[in-house]
């Protein structure tokens, strides 16, 4: 009687034990998030629908590097019109940026962004009318820093080439070059046979006066115009 009294007894003191252990890992897991904050994303939102499989336009969460720890994907909208909310549950997270991001959660680009507020549940981010087209990030992040200064910075644009925001699509799509002969500057959905990729990616010899090679140095910003090209090169 006494040695079953001694086994129900260490089983229940080992049942305890376990109880205990699984308590103290839901409280670490909570004392490591925050108290359940929730974004809510409105704006007027256009261009989702005209990205790659590839890329996606999110409202996410960043920390210190660029891959996002949470996101979830911008709805396309006939009107525009976007409500979406988005739990944040790491202290790691600092910005929530409307941004596109990669297969990988890589951030490409960010339209809108803002820091995150402390001791908050709600948090409103208003982002007003956005044009989160992909041809608006190939100018923002490509042509308006990197090629307006030879193209359109001046009264006589390179080749005649006009790369200012207001100008560029009409310039390049399905438009004849001025410097390669019989070749067109964009051909929709052949980004391999447009002079665009041609002049900006080495192993091409393309007669030009300037050599573009090193113009356009990172290999994702080189990816993006081709995958714009081949996605069929929407404006």
């Amino acid at each position: 009687m006494k040695k079953n009294s001694l086994i129900f007894a260490f089983g229940f003191a080992l049942m305890a034990l376990f109880a205990c252990d699984d308590g103290d890992i839901q409280e670490r897991v909570y004392a490591d998030n925050n108290n359940g904050c929730i974004i809510k994303l409105t704006g007027k939102i256009s261009g989702v629908k005209g990205w790659s499989g590839n890329y996606s336009v999110v409202l996410a969460g960043f920390g210190d590097s660029d891959y996002s720890i949470v996101q979830k994907n911008i709805p396309v909208s006939d009107n525009g019109d976007v409500e979406l909310t988005l739990s944040v549950t790491s202290n790691d997270i600092k910005t929530i940026e409307l941004c596109v991001t990669n297969v990988l959660r890589e951030r490409i680009y960010t339209f809108k962004k803002m820091d995150i507020s402390e001791g908050k549940d709600s948090i409103f981010f208003d982002a007003g009318e956005v044009d989160a087209g992909m041809y608006r990030c190939l100018q923002d992040e490509i042509f308006t820093t990197t090629c307006v200064q030879c193209h359109g910075g001046s009264n006589t644009p390179a080749a005649g080439l006009y790369l200012t925001a207001d100008r560029s699509y009409a310039a390049l799509v399905g438009q004849p070059s001025m410097r390669v002969e019989g070749g067109t500057l964009v051909i929709p959905g052949d980004s391999k046979s447009s002079v665009l990729h041609k002049v900006i990616n080495s192993g091409y010899e393309t007669g030009l006066r300037f050599n573009h090679e090193n113009m356009v140095a990172s290999a994702q910003k080189l990816k993006l115009i081709d995958e714009w090209i081949d996605n069929g090169a929407g404006n």
